[in-house]
């Protein structure tokens, strides 16, 4: 859900907001804002109050429109914010130029958390990756594990289907060109072998797929496909052979 906010001096919490936006999750507590929103909190700091929350996108923009511009805005002499835009869709969905990435990663560079985002953002953030990067204990994990046995997870519909298709259609694999370390190659070769070793695997995979009846198209598409895998382990080993000659 979204919220809107407003921005008040922090010498003067009850005056007029020099700014209002929208946003969700801890936007309104971000310092990546417009120069003129800049020099006016080096210079008197800021509060931060939700004026609206639980709201749509579509809420957010027109509350935020409608403010901005009963408050009016500095650049055009015709209030007290230092926003930029008119409000709405904003920033939503902007994609930002190489050059201009480059120059808020060199604004960065040699400054704290604290610097960029204020104390209580950077609280939060190192908060969250300590959190990330906890290791688990054993009895937890198996905890995990054991509230997640039986639950079924529900049908992914046609329409799902179609989308993520739609969405990997032309892409490469994640794995495509990428090169393993040795260390890494043994690693999944000893899965393979323990893998194959466990024989209980193969009797519930088989036990699950008895009885399965499928239809006539896609038994036709399962054959094709190991045909076409079975034509290029040969092609495969064909090509290595040539080259060992």
């Amino acid at each position: 859900m979204f919220y809107v906010y407003a921005h008040y001096k922090a010498d003067d919490p009850n005056g007029d907001p020099f700014y209002i936006g929208k946003g969700k999750g801890h936007r309104e507590l971000s310092h990546h804002r417009n120069p003129f929103w800049k020099n006016i909190v080096n210079k008197h700091g800021f509060v931060s109050t939700r004026l609206y929350e639980h709201l749509t996108e579509q809420e957010a923009w027109d509350i935020e429109i409608k403010l901005i511009n009963q408050y009016g805005k500095l650049t055009e002499g015709t209030g007290c914010l230092c926003n930029l835009s008119n409000g709405g869709e904003g920033a939503s969905g902007v994609r930002h130029t190489d050059k201009t990435k480059e120059k808020w990663s060199n604004a960065k560079k040699g400054k704290t958390w604290e610097e960029i985002y204020g104390p209580e953002q950077a609280a939060e953030i190192r908060a969250k990756r300590k959190l990330k990067n906890r290791v688990q204990s054993t009895e937890t994990r198996k905890k995990i594990s054991d509230a997640h046995k039986g639950k079924i997870m529900p049908p992914v519909t046609d329409e799902t289907k179609s989308k993520l298709s739609a969405a990997r259609l032309g892409k490469p694999s994640n794995s495509k060109g990428k090169k393993y370390s040795e260390e890494t190659r043994q690693n999944y070769k000893k899965a393979a072998i323990l893998r194959a070793a466990r024989t209980d695997i193969y009797e519930k995979i088989s036990a699950k797929l008895t009885g399965i009846k499928r239809s006539e198209e896609t038994r036709k598409k399962m054959s094709d496909a190991a045909k076409a895998r079975e034509s290029a382990r040969r092609d495969s080993k064909k090509l290595l052979l040539t080259k060992e000659n």
